[in-house]
């Protein structure tokens, strides 16, 4: 049954694409209050080739922390963000928390 099967990322095929700077990109994922959309969102990352898991943030504000389970079952990395009174601001804060993270990864003007 598929219940007992592990969630993994799909392996590249091309192995030469491997040092690509793309694969080692951060990608930032910024939860809202739906956690089926949350849920393809995740599934829909997993299934990239060559996406390394440790370099995928699920931004969530700490007033609905419920998908933090969710996150780890895919064996992505979620983050807190303080509470946020609109999306604009949770979107502000996930980014800068991202940015706090990965600062090599800062884009460039």
């Amino acid at each position: 049954a598929n219940v007992d099967k592990s969630l993994a990322t799909v392996s590249l095929i091309n192995k030469t694409l491997e040092d690509n700077p793309i694969y080692s990109t951060p990608i930032l994922v910024i939860a809202g209050i739906s956690h089926n959309s949350l849920r393809m969102c995740l599934e829909t990352l997993l299934m990239q080739p060559g996406v390394r898991t440790e370099n995928i943030v699920v931004a969530v504000d700490e007033k609905f922390s419920e998908p933090l389970a969710l996150i780890d079952l895919f064996g992505f990395r979620g983050e807190k963000t303080s509470s946020s009174s609109t999306y604009m601001e949770h979107y502000e804060k996930s980014l800068n928390k991202i940015w706090e993270m990965y600062p090599n990864k800062v884009k460039k003007k």
